[in-house]
């Protein structure tokens, strides 16, 4: 009896479950991206889109001076562009000093809060602490400008470089509820929120996808 390729041939699962909730989360969406062209359910509706707004931050003596430009992209989850919020000289300045820091990006197991390199996470990272130089205690000061968030339990600022070819897969910046050990060297909680700075503009990839609600 002559096989139909088409019904017949098992699934193959070829891909390794590293026990992320969050890698099964994009490849739904990812699926659904290839069948119906488009995310609807990352889609703002014309009711949501019509209450985004830029505005001047002007909420601290200094930035009634030199105010924040400020766009809000998404209410649910917040996202926020800030604009022209870093210089040339700061950013050749942090450069300089991460660069013979830079090593093998690490990711925290779950499960033993070890920090270990993953296939997920393809690129090099350098930590500087607000007292290696007074540029990076500039930036703290401006995140908490920016965020209105206190510094004093936020991490060490990273410097991410991904090179070629690096990528991140989806992941969760915070640690879920069952993840006991996360964070729990540094005594600081939870993370609360993320902000990026860009460097650079490569001419094709360099993007950061954040995911709407699910």
């Amino acid at each position: 009896m002559k096989q139909n390729l088409l019904f017949d041939v098992l699934e193959i699962h070829n891909a390794p479950d590293f026990g992320f909730p969050e890698r099964q989360l994009a490849q739904n969406l990812a699926f659904r991206k290839a069948k119906f062209g488009v995310l609807e359910s990352c889609a703002q509706s014309v009711k949501e889109t019509s209450k985004l707004y830029c505005y001047y931050k002007m909420d601290r003596p200094f930035l009634r001076v030199a105010p924040f430009k400020v766009e809000i992209v998404r209410f649910n989850p917040l996202a926020v562009l800030f604009r022209n919020v870093i210089v040339d000289e700061e950013i050749e300045r942090i450069q300089e000093l991460a660069k013979p820091k830079l090593a093998r990006a690490t990711v925290q197991n779950s499960q033993t809060g070890q920090l270990e390199t993953a296939s997920y996470r393809i690129s090099k990272s350098a930590w500087l602490k607000a007292s290696a130089d007074e540029v990076v205690e500039r930036i703290n000061t401006r995140l908490n400008w920016m965020t209105n968030l206190e510094m004093e339990t936020a991490e060490e600022l990273q410097i991410a470089n991904y090179g070629i070819g690096g990528h991140y897969d989806p992941h969760y910046d915070f640690a879920r509820k069952e993840e006991k050990k996360a964070f729990s060297d540094l005594g600081t909680g939870n993370r609360i929120a993320t902000a990026l700075f860009y460097f650079t503009q490569p001419e094709k990839g360099g993007y950061t996808v954040i995911n709407c609600k699910l």
